[in-house]
């Protein structure tokens, strides 16, 4: 079986120890989400408003979850992606890839969220309805 990437995920490493964690993580909590955003906004509801804006909630590590129930960086995320054929390789282009943020500690080839998932287009009443 291969190992495959299940959804967005951050490390909160607050020191404690939580039951059904993935089974790479000994302490801390680690929250999914579709996108990393979703991962953010379920712990600050969780955990309080108040608690996240004073930064007393900060994250140890953005990455993923794996289908082998592991939570993977960005950079193994994305080998793993590649893989199991989640998405196609990226074509390194540094200068757009420090604009849309994808370099994380020197790295080009790291795993967004937006990577896994397809493109929608933005759909509005007017398609729907028609225009008035």
């Amino acid at each position: 079986m291969i190992e495959y990437i299940v959804c967005a995920a951050i490390h909160y490493d607050d020191g404690e120890k939580y039951a059904h964690q993935p089974k790479n993580i000994e302490q801390g909590i680690v929250i999914c989400g579709k996108g990393h955003h979703n991962c953010i906004a379920t712990l600050a509801g969780l955990k309080g408003r108040d608690n996240y804006d004073r930064g007393k909630l900060v994250p140890k590590s953005q990455g993923f979850l794996t289908s082998f129930d592991r939570f993977v960086s960005r950079k193994e995320g994305y080998i793993i992606a590649l893989n199991a054929k989640q998405i196609k390789p990226r074509i390194p282009n540094k200068e757009l890839d420090e604009f849309l943020g994808l370099i994380e500690n020197g790295e080009t080839n790291i795993l967004t969220s937006e990577d896994l998932y397809e493109k929608i287009p933005s759909l509005y009443s007017e398609d729907i309805y028609g225009t008035i």
